[in-house]
């Protein structure tokens, strides 16, 4: 047909509008032919924010961090063949972390399909179950109008948000021309519009599950166990539900709730307070609720194990299990804050069994915290311990994004408290260490102040391509990454029979640092070689995008970490 750019045109507007009025804000946008009429229509769309990016890898990680930050969906666009095969990492992450994603891929005609066609391979279910939905688009046509189009855009972006947040994939096939001329509408506002999709969604816990748990309060005491959450409002209804009952709150990092000890409920150094058996089996775990996505301390994990509960609730706004040992829970579907607030309040005093070890616990995370304090002193060298408390303790700062591996284990177990609250990112669903730049990336262009972002080396050279992506904040961010020269969690894994070939297999020593990568994509570079220079760095507003790089070594780290722990073991027995 004569037509058949401007009738593309068309559908890729019909499309951009359908994400618009679904509540889409950020695009993504990979450069690509075959997928002219959607790209061109983002661009042009007023209420849609278009970032074009090269490495569609680091694309849909961007819009992932985006997603993370703004609680709500963002999209991607790329062209046809293995280019939406580079979304696949993101995918998987969102899959796991309920994150709403919208990926949107340009596809041949269906006669190109299996015949030999250039940049062509069957695309259809190509994300197979890692999406809540995938829809099929017919290529342009005239028999089908503006309603159908958005309609079906809109449904699958509300698929993204609900019931089970995740991504979705629209696949979008089109004929050449690609392009052409023809007049569109104005954008309209979408206000009224029947099919969009509301974000916010308060998912209410059913009566039943209210009543199951304030039966399960009324057996004994019990504890709270706080995982990855989304928004400061989720924590602070967990940590009123605590003091309500009082019963100890175990804080992960990615809770929001890590840095509180002056809350006189909240178990700040619960990871390393787990190492002590006689702390641990103080803990009233007849009844567990346990809030918020998956927790990153094995110590904790084990306890659980070894010591399974009488009753267990999970409480997440997916209902997907987030502990792998236990047979007798109950899972509950419900917005964190809306569960325990609505428990708050069918729960009365007179039927409270308090801890009876919360205050003994809390002196104990006292004593580990003071430890701690004393044992990164200002004359220490720059620990991989040291580094990740000394950036939990910036007070200017929005955001942390936390690396996989190392530096979010490193977090969790050594960081201090802080004065003001602060929010903390991390990629727990698939705990892939790909796309870690292009995710705080998106994280910090979402973001309302200055963030920082604590990675590993072997996940900085993973993701280089995605350093570029950093100038899209606002705020200039800062990312720390400790090159120890390789893997250095394999270090602490059981991996002795391997010795003959840890080095090759599992150490993998690069050789590299990252000053010239620095001046490839335009950022500040430092490499401070104790703790005053990186206190100096930090504390310091930056001026553009920075990449701070700490050299360690990675079998140093693991003799530090054992003798700070068989130290912190003799202060602890010391005192009491």
């Amino acid at each position: 047909m004569n037509d058949e750019g401007a009738l593309n045109v068309r559908w890729g507007h019909w499309i951009a509008e359908g994400l618009a009025c679904a509540g889409v804000e950020t695009v993504c946008v990979s450069p690509g032919a075959r997928s002219a009429p959607l790209a061109v229509a983002v661009r042009r769309h007023p209420r849609l924010h278009c970032v074009v990016h090269y490495d569609e890898r680091g694309a849909a990680f961007f819009a992932l961090g985006t997603a993370l930050r703004q609680g709500k969906p963002a999209a991607l666009v790329c062209t046809s063949g293995t280019a939406g095969v580079n979304y696949m990492p993101a995918i998987v992450e969102a899959s796991y972390h309920h994150v709403p994603l919208v990926a949107l891929t340009a596809d041949r005609p269906p006669e190109h399909i299996n015949v030999g066609a250039n940049q062509t391979i069957d695309q259809s279910n190509l994300y197979g179950s890692f999406v809540r939905s995938h829809l099929s688009l017919p290529c342009p046509t005239e028999v089908l109008e503006e309603p159908f189009v958005q309609r079906r855009v809109i449904q699958a972006v509300n698929r993204s948000c609900t019931p089970r947040p995740g991504p979705v994939h629209i696949n979008c096939p089109f004929r050449e021309p690609l392009l052409g001329k023809c007049s569109l509408p104005s954008s309209s506002e979408c206000a009224d519009t029947p099919n969009t999709v509301k974000h916010k969604i308060r998912l209410s816990p059913a009566d039943e599950d209210i009543q199951a748990f304030v039966g399960a309060v009324a057996k004994g005491p019990g504890i709270i166990v706080a995982g990855g959450l989304r928004n400061p409002n989720e924590a602070a209804a967990i940590e009123e539900l605590a003091e309500h009952l009082g019963w100890p709150l175990l804080p992960d990092i990615a809770s929001g709730l890590r840095f509180k000890g002056d809350s006189p409920v909240v178990i700040p150094h619960v990871d390393l307070l787990m190492g002590f058996l006689e702390f641990a089996e103080k803990l009233d775990g007849h009844t567990v609720l346990h809030v918020g996505n998956r927790i990153t301390s094995k110590r904790l994990l084990q306890y659980l194990q070894a010591y399974p509960p009488d009753r267990h609730f999970q409480v997440t706004s997916h209902g997907d299990p987030v502990e792998p040992w236990f047979a007798e829970t109950r899972f509950i579907q419900a917005d964190p804050s809306v569960f325990c607030r609505d428990a708050r309040a069918a729960i009365s005093n007179s039927t409270i069994h308090e801890s009876n070890e919360l205050t003994s616990l809390k002196e104990a995370s006292n004593y580990i915290a003071l430890y701690i304090e004393n044992a990164f002193t200002w004359d220490a060298p720059l620990t991989e311990p040291y580094v990740c408390r000394r950036i939990a303790a910036q007070p200017d700062i929005d955001s942390i994004f936390v690396g996989n591996s190392m530096p979010i284990r490193n977090m969790d177990a050594f960081a201090g408290s802080r004065d003001t609250p602060i929010r903390i990112y991390a990629n727990r669903g698939a705990s892939g260490i790909d796309g870690s730049i292009a995710t705080f990336a998106g994280i910090a262009a979402a973001a309302d102040g200055p963030c920082m972002a604590v990675i590993g080396d072997m996940a900085a050279l993973h993701d280089l391509n995605s350093l570029g992506l950093l100038h899209h904040a606002p705020c200039p961010p800062t990312i720390v990454v400790i090159n120890n020269n390789g893997g250095g969690i394999f270090h602490f894994l059981p991996l002795d029979s391997a010795n003959d070939v840890f080095e090759d297999c599992f150490g993998t020593p690069h050789g590299m640092n990252f000053e010239a990568a620095t001046r490839q994509f335009d950022l500040v570079y430092h490499a401070p070689d104790n703790a005053v220079e990186l206190d100096d760095i930090l504390k310091a507003p930056p001026t553009k995008p920075t990449l701070v790089e700490i050299t360690t070594d990675r079998k140093s780290n693991r003799q530090f970490q054992d003798k700070l722990l068989t130290q912190l073991h003799t202060f602890i027995y010391d005192i009491r």
